[in-house]
């Protein structure tokens, strides 16, 4: 339960809450976003027992992407194509 809290706090880090516009989002999926002067993350939880693909219209490729599932904890991976059953990930941009 702990890297949940390390994924929420990239929201905080970014300043103030954005609202999320999810279409056909399947049952078990959780999208939380926040943005900043210089900094924008989305954090993506997925509570049911399928993968779950991710087709957000993002304007790049995030700077860094965290996942926490059966396998990996607090793993920095590239942008992945689904998120797996029971896990979260948490999609950073940063502008220097």
């Amino acid at each position: 339960a702990y890297y949940a809290f390390t994924a929420f706090n990239e929201l905080r880090k970014c300043g103030r809450a954005v609202r999320v516009t999810v279409r056909n989002a399947p049952k078990g999926l959780w999208v939380a976003a926040a943005a900043g002067a210089r900094r924008r993350a989305v954090m993506l939880a997925n509570d049911s027992d399928a993968a779950v693909p991710i087709r957000g219209e993002f304007d790049s490729e995030p700077t860094v992407v965290r996942i926490t599932d059966v396998d990996r904890t607090d793993a920095v991976v590239g942008m992945p194509a689904s998120l797996p059953p029971h896990s979260f990930a948490v999609l950073v941009w940063e502008r220097p």
